[in-house]
């Protein structure tokens, strides 16, 4: 029986990695939004650097946009996200960006 009081709680975990690239937004129809839609981050997790996609998830519309404007600038990014837990690939799962520090 589910009870309404009660919430599902995942903890999460933290990280800092820079960005080397960033993807454009797509729409549900498939069309390009103008905004930004995810980092490309490098990242040390357990001794070994890695690549991979972070979404712009806790960032604004009007933030998306701006760093979209100055993606030729993307080396400049520290982002900073929270994932679930390392796959057995040593990749973050669900790494959802939390801020971005702009250098």
């Amino acid at each position: 029986k589910r009870s309404n009081g009660l919430l599902k709680l995942k903890p999460t975990e933290r990280a800092v990695g820079q960005c080397v690239d960033m993807l454009e937004a797509i729409s549900l129809e498939g069309e390009k939004k103008d905004m930004l839609g995810a980092f490309v981050v490098a990242c040390p997790l357990n001794g070994d650097s890695k690549v991979f996609k972070v979404g712009a998830g806790k960032l604004t519309h009007h933030q998306r946009r701006e760093l979209w404007k100055m993606r030729s600038e993307h080396k400049s990014i520290t982002v900073h996200f929270r994932y679930l837990t390392l796959t057995d690939d040593g990749l973050p799962r669900e790494p959802i960006c939390t801020h971005v520090e702009v250098h």
